[in-house]
């Protein structure tokens, strides 16, 4: 995605902290889309600004009242990441 969205070639000596923000502005224009879409239709979302987790080995905690649902993206071949969104209940 950082590739795509820098125009690069190659994104590993960038700043973790460049790559960040590259794929938070992504899905940023993603849940803009999103919450755009569903006016249209009618309905009032409130999507608040990404963050990024880190979460233990144990893997993600949802908190009480919430939902997760979890995007596999592939970045390129045998790469990937993961988006979480949560939604409240």
């Amino acid at each position: 995605m950082a590739k795509a969205i820098l125009k690069e070639d190659d994104v590993e000596n960038e700043d973790d902290e460049i790559l960040e923000d590259t794929v938070m502005e992504f899905v940023n224009i993603v849940c803009g889309n999103v919450v755009a879409k569903a006016s249209q239709m009618g309905v009032t979302l409130d999507i608040n600004p990404p963050i990024t987790l880190h979460p233990a080995a144990s893997g993600l905690t949802v908190p009480a009242n919430y939902r997760c649902v979890v995007f596999p993206i592939h970045v390129s071949d045998n790469e990937t990441m993961e988006m979480a969104l949560f939604i409240k209940q």
